[in-house]
């Protein structure tokens, strides 16, 4: 038996933008980095433009938000990128009602 690849006959990604965390590009991998939420696709460099996160791994760092645990890592991320708890936990929550219903991942675009 074999194992046939296939490949993406429709692929549809439609953008939103908030104007949230912009030129914020290590500041937002801080704040994942410190809510344990593994970014997938970063480039070979480092850098961070085009990448997914699992729904579950988002689900949990939002549960890490709103459990109000004063984590000095999380808490100097929200600072760096000016943002407060309460409106992080918002934001989040905006980017998975958003999100495509029949994906497992969020799919996020530095452009």
């Amino acid at each position: 038996m074999g194992c046939k690849l296939y490949v993406a006959k429709k692929y549809v990604v439609e953008y939103s933008g908030y104007g949230e965390f912009n030129w914020q590009q290590e500041e937002f991998r801080n704040l994942m980095d410190a809510l344990g939420i593994e970014l997938c696709g970063e480039s070979e460099s480092g850098e961070l433009w085009s990448f997914e996160v699992s729904k579950e791994d988002w689900k949990r760092g939002m549960e890490t938000l709103k459990s109000g645990k004063d984590d000095e890592e999380i808490l100097q991320a929200l600072q760096s990128l000016g943002k407060t708890r309460g409106e992080m936990i918002g934001i989040m929550e905006t980017y998975l009602e958003e999100s495509d219903p029949n994906y497992d991942w969020l799919e996020f675009c530095f452009l």
